[in-house]
């Protein structure tokens, strides 16, 4: 039979372990939480919002990547909000190629699909 310390101390050893097992069930959770974040305006590109567009934000190792999963466009950064910048410039700069770039007949499947995506979210300000 184990003395009153020896109890103790097995105790100890085992909130030890927990906790051990909690930090590392925290990280895991942390690494793979998004976050949603709602694009208000693409100033001072000549781009207007159509409707609300929402992007999500993933850590991804040491940087962060932001989607636009409907029009299947994604960018990275360094950080949450340069993740969201970087995707911005991209998606203007999709939506420019696509709608003023190229005719509509010359474009295949897929980005016929991300200006149609594109197209509901966005239009050219005046």
């Amino acid at each position: 039979m184990l003395s009153t310390r020896g109890q103790t101390e097995l105790k100890f050893v085992g909130l030890q372990t927990e906790i051990r097992l909690l930090e590392a069930r925290l990280s895991s959770v942390q690494k793979q939480a998004s976050l949603t974040v709602p694009i208000q305006s693409f100033s001072p590109e000549p781009v207007e919002l159509v409707k609300p567009l929402n992007v999500v934000v993933q850590r991804a190792d040491e940087d962060f990547t932001a989607s636009f999963f409907d029009a299947n466009i994604n960018a990275s950064g360094e950080t949450e909000e340069e993740a969201v910048s970087n995707l911005k410039d991209m998606i203007v700069a999709t939506f420019e190629l696509l709608s003023r770039s190229l005719s509509a007949h010359q474009l295949g499947p897929g980005p016929r699909k991300q200006l149609g995506v594109l197209s509901q979210f966005l239009k050219w300000a005046k």
